[in-house]
């Protein structure tokens, strides 16, 4: 297919427009899970000793990879 100068433009335009959307898209899936996580291991970690042993909760968090983030706004 051969495409015209002004074609070419349009689609690159339009190619880099659903780029874009496709982006914010995946930026907000991944904060909306980041949140998710975070409110899950705040959890645990509020309940440890009460609802959750507390040395499988350490052993989760530790496994993690990362402290237990601070609990949502929510």
């Amino acid at each position: 297919e051969v495409l015209t100068h002004p074609e070419r433009t349009a689609r690159l335009v339009a190619d880099l427009e659903a780029a874009q959307v496709r982006a914010q898209a995946l930026r907000g899936a991944q904060g909306a899970w980041a949140r998710l996580m975070a409110d899950a291991f705040a959890e645990l970690e509020r309940c440890s000793g009460t609802q959750f042993d507390p040395d499988v909760v350490a052993a989760v968090i530790a496994e993690s990879g990362s402290p237990v983030p601070a609990p949502s706004a929510n």
